[in-house]
C-alpha cells in the first residue's frame, strides 16, 4: 500500500502511507487547499463536482528455475523506489486535490469546483524464464501471483471507497457558503483529515489479517517457495 498527494503538478509526499505521514495529514491538506485557494475565479457560479479514477498496471522482472531461486529474488527486487521498505507487490494511489476551488459569493465563500483525480497503480512481479521451470513450480507461481494481485485489489477497493468518500464529503460541504475562504478551506481539512484516518484504519486491518500464518496468500507463498 502506498500514498501520495499530488498538488498541481508536484508530488508532495511519495512512499508508503505510516503513522509519521498520519501526523502530516492536516499539513499536506492545507498544501492542496492552499494552491486551490490561490487559483480561485473573480466570481462564483454553481459547484461542479468530479471524480475521476484511472488505474495502471505495472510489472517487475525475476528470474530462476525453481520457486527458492526466485523467492530470492523477489526479496531483493519489487518496488523499492517507492517505499521506505521491500514488497512484492504494491498499490500506489496518487490523489490530486488541486481541483478544489473557492470564490466569492457575495460577501460570503462558496466551493465553485471539486474535482478529485485518483491515479492507482499496481506493481507486480514477472516471471521471465518461467517456461525453463517444472509444472509444478509454474502451477504454484501462478496460484501466488492470483493471489497477490487479489490482494493488492482489495486496497484498490478501499482506495475507491475513500476517494468517493471524500466526494461525498465535498459535496455536503459545497452546499453551504462560509464567512470567508479561510473557515471554509478548514472545513475542507478537517473532513478530509478525518476520512483518510478511516479509510487508513482499513487498509491496517487488512493487512494485519493478510500476515497472519494462516492467510491464503502466505500459505501460497511458501508453497511456492519450496516448489522445484
Amino acid at each position: 500500500e502506498l500514498f501520495s498527494v499530488l498538488c498541481g503538478k508536484s508530488l508532495l509526499l511519495p512512499g508508503q502511507m505510516s503513522d509519521a505521514l498520519q501526523r502530516h495529514i492536516s499539513s499536506y491538506l492545507t498544501m492542496a487547499i492552499g494552491l486551490a485557494i490561490c487559483l480561485l475565479p473573480l466570481v462564483g457560479g454553481p459547484a461542479n463536482a468530479r471524480l475521476v479514477i484511472k488505474e495502471i498496471t505495472k510489472t517487475y522482472n525475476v528470474s530462476g528455475r525453481s520457486g527458492k531461486q526466485v523467492h530470492a529474488k523477489l526479496g531483493r527486487s519489487g518496488p523499492w523506489k517507492m517505499r521506505r521498505k521491500h514488497a512484492i507487490a504494491a498499490t500506489q494511489r496518487v490523489l490530486d486535490f488541486s481541483q478544489i476551488k473557492f470564490a466569492p459569493r457575495g460577501n460570503k465563500c462558496a466551493m465553485v469546483k471539486m474535482d478529485i483525480h485518483l491515479t492507482l497503480t499496481y506493481f507486480y512481479p514477472r516471471w521471465t524464464n518461467k517456461k525453463f521451470a517444472s509444472k509444478k513450480a509454474q502451477k504454484s507461481w501462478d496460484r501466488f501471483l492470483a493471489e497477490l494481485v487479489r490482494h493488492e485489489k482489495v486496497h484498490g477497493k478501499l482506495f475507491k471507497t475513500t476517494a468517493r468518500q471524500f466526494d461525498k464529503e465535498l459535496k455536503k460541504i459545497s452546499k453551504r457558503t462560509y464567512r470567508n475562504c479561510r473557515t471554509m478551506s478548514s472545513v475542507v481539512k478537517s473532513s478530509l483529515s478525518k476520512t483518510f484516518k478511516k479509510g487508513r484504519a482499513k487498509h491496517v486491518a487488512f493487512d494485519r489479517r493478510e500476515k497472519r500464518p494462516t492467510a491464503r496468500v502466505r500459505k501460497l507463498e511458501i508453497a511456492f517457495f519450496r516448489s522445484r
